[in-house]
């Protein structure tokens, strides 16, 4: 089905990404984790750990589904943005995460620095991530894959900017991280992993 990255900001209407920021915002519970906790599992983390470029800071989440089991009653957030994609690239309906992400505004100077890379889940499956705000805080897709042993280095396939209503998909082989915001309060996305 899907051979690259896509980036689309028409999959989500402004009228329901408004809904979605909203609802996000003034009616979910969040909850604290530490960078390596949240991010990425404990293989990730210590195979990247010596890395220069890596900047773990906490974030807030949410958990809406893990292993195709739902946690939240806020269902209708990622159900709005997850149906209007399944639609417009056919992709499966199967869920296997859905998780809502906050990360507040560090003060580093350096455009470079990302979070641990990592891959979700070792099953086949797609990275959804849609964009809740505007801000600044890439989203960087390496071309490593997460079951390349030795990585000395990584090299960057894509930079995706957060943008409210935007969407990325990728194959969920593919090594990624995000990035806290420098210069916005905050940046906020909804990551999904749907099955292959």
């Amino acid at each position: 089905m899907l051979d690259c990255i896509i980036v689309d900001d028409d999959v989500v209407s402004l009228e329901d990404s408004e809904k979605i920021k909203t609802l996000l915002f003034d009616s979910l519970p969040w909850y604290l984790g530490t960078g390596k906790e949240s991010t990425v599992i404990g293989n990730d983390y210590n195979k990247f750990k010596n890395f220069q470029s890596i900047f773990e800071y906490g974030q807030l989440t949410h958990k809406f589904v893990d292993n195709g089991e739902i946690f939240s009653t806020n269902f209708e957030i990622p159900l709005l943005i997850v149906r209007a994609v399944i639609k417009k690239y056919n992709m499966s309906d199967r869920l296997l995460r859905a998780k809502a992400n906050l990360m507040t505004k560090v003060y580093v100077d350096n455009s470079m620095l990302h979070n641990t890379p990592h891959v979700d889940d070792s099953v086949p499956h797609w990275v959804l991530i849609y964009y809740v705000n505007d801000s600044d805080g890439d989203t960087f897709i390496f071309n490593e894959t997460g079951d390349q042993i030795d990585i000395s280095s990584l090299t960057i396939q894509r930079r995706v900017t957060p943008k409210q209503g935007r969407i990325v998909i990728f194959d969920g082989k593919y090594l990624h991280a995000g990035m806290h915001p420098t210069l916005a309060d905050f940046r906020s996305v909804i990551n999904f992993n749907i099955y292959k």
